[in-house]
């Protein structure tokens, strides 16, 4: 093709055919600067086809995590709320005591409600990855970018709650522990079979009476409230993401 135009030249400047020649040759130029173009314009539909199907990947990737993390929240918001009714019971005065005491499972709500405490929040790891390498950009949708960058200090904001409850869980309750009642009786809530002497049982009502056990329980019942006010809301981020992501994929 190249040797066919070239042939083409030398022939119109052999003829003396200069404007001839100079017409042609604009539409020669013309003609290469089009080609590049299409080929420039070829290249650049591969390149967005290729970003469109990494991002399209990614966002499946984050909708899968999300979705597990929206079910990680409802468990995680009906444990505390279960925990709620324990301590009101604890607080509810001596009715509440004698319901407490008569229960066949005391041990294990006793447990419950001095040492177990919920540290978790959700984690989306493939947001994490994203970010980590540099690729949040990917996500051409703003909002949805935008979304995520809310989620996520939502998270830290939890996390640090939590870490917060935490440390008044360790401060106000292992006196009880060592101190308040027979922890090694508890030991028999727990799934494992442990070949130790439990001892005596405890005496909860005495608990019961012990003021500063009391103001503690109360402490833990104002965090947790608080705590499930958080995981609601982030709950409510997660599922706007959701629908924000499924609009975006046409699912």
């Amino acid at each position: 093709m190249i040797k066919f135009f070239r042939k083409i030249r030398f022939q119109l400047l052999g003829e003396g055919k200069t404007g001839k020649y100079l017409k042609y040759a604009i539409g020669e130029i013309v003609l290469v600067v089009i080609g590049i173009l299409i080929a420039l314009s070829i290249n650049n539909w591969n390149v967005n086809k290729i970003q469109e199907q990494k991002e399209t990947k990614i966002l499946f990737t984050l909708l899968k995590d999300l979705k597990q993390a929206e079910r990680m929240s409802v468990t995680f918001i009906e444990d505390e709320q279960q925990s709620i009714k324990a301590f009101e019971l604890v607080l509810s005065g001596r009715q509440g005591h004698k319901e407490l005491i008569n229960l066949q499972n005391k041990d294990s709500i006793f447990h419950e409600i001095i040492f177990n405490i919920k540290s978790n929040a959700p984690v989306i790891y493939a947001y994490m990855d994203l970010k980590s390498a540099g690729e949040t950009g990917l996500i051409s949708n703003e909002i949805i970018r935008n979304g995520f960058t809310l989620l996520e200090n939502k998270i830290i904001d939890l996390d640090r709650q939590l870490e917060d409850r935490l440390s008044v869980q360790q401060l106000r309750f292992d006196d009880f522990a060592i101190e308040g009642l027979n922890f090694v009786q508890t030991l028999k809530t727990l799934p494992n079979t442990y070949n130790v002497d439990y001892g005596a049982n405890n005496d909860y009502m005495l608990l019961l009476q012990n003021q500063k056990f009391i103001n503690a329980i109360a402490i833990k019942l104002v965090m947790t409230d608080d705590a499930i006010t958080n995981r609601i809301n982030l709950l409510k981020e997660i599922k706007d993401l959701i629908k924000l992501i499924e609009k975006e994929l046409e699912i």
